[in-house]
């Protein structure tokens, strides 16, 4: 079975992201965050074809249901590489 890596990248963005809605909707919204994006590596260890390929060479998009973000992201054999998480309004 494959397993996740995060990049320095995305374990970036994931703190800016969860620092952010902490400030504005509090610890609970953070949980709740935390929870979605759990499930989503989780979804994407299992289907990790289930995201749309990008220009990028063997990189993959995947839109979190619920939440403005995508996860950008790339795997072989042995790893799920988590390689950016972004918010929908932001360029690419």
């Amino acid at each position: 079975m494959r397993q996740i890596r995060v990049r320095s990248k995305a374990r970036f963005d994931l703190f800016e992201i969860q620092k952010y809605t902490q400030e504005f909707w509090g610890d609970s919204k953070v949980i709740e965050l935390q929870n979605l994006i759990d499930a989503t590596f989780s979804l994407l260890l299992f289907s990790p074809r289930i995201g749309r390929k990008t220009n990028r060479r063997h990189s993959y998009a995947y839109t979190l249901s619920k939440l403005p973000f995508v996860m950008l992201y790339s795997f072989n054999e042995k790893f799920l590489y988590i390689n950016k998480i972004i918010h929908t309004k932001q360029n690419r």
